[in-house]
């Protein structure tokens, strides 16, 4: 992800994060801020150490759980794809664009 973010500098990011202090910290430092746009889950929704990447026509769920040992699985279905980015959309639009400092 981060040489993809490196050797296209044309690529925005969009991310929904969850609210707390470590990530926050971890967003706001993570790509330059002109291609990077993130949003946050209420403060009371706690998602389990996963992270979910959409792009060109797959769905990566990652699980970060353990530090040691990372895995995923790599859905290719652009049905399942395209309802994703449907769900992810409408999150976008019901959730409150955060302050930039």
């Amino acid at each position: 992800f981060n040489a993809a973010i490196k050797k296209n500098p044309k690529m925005k990011v969009y991310e929904i994060v969850e609210y707390s202090n470590e990530a926050q910290s971890q967003v706001k430092l993570s790509i330059p801020v002109t291609r990077h746009y993130w949003k946050y889950l209420p403060s009371d929704v706690k998602l389990k150490a996963n992270d979910i990447l959409l792009y060109d026509g797959k769905v990566a769920i990652i699980n970060l759980n353990d530090e040691d040992n990372f895995n995923g699985v790599v859905l290719q279905n652009s049905d399942y794809y395209n309802n994703s980015i449907q769900l992810f959309d409408l999150l976008w639009r019901l959730l409150p664009s955060p302050s930039r400092v």
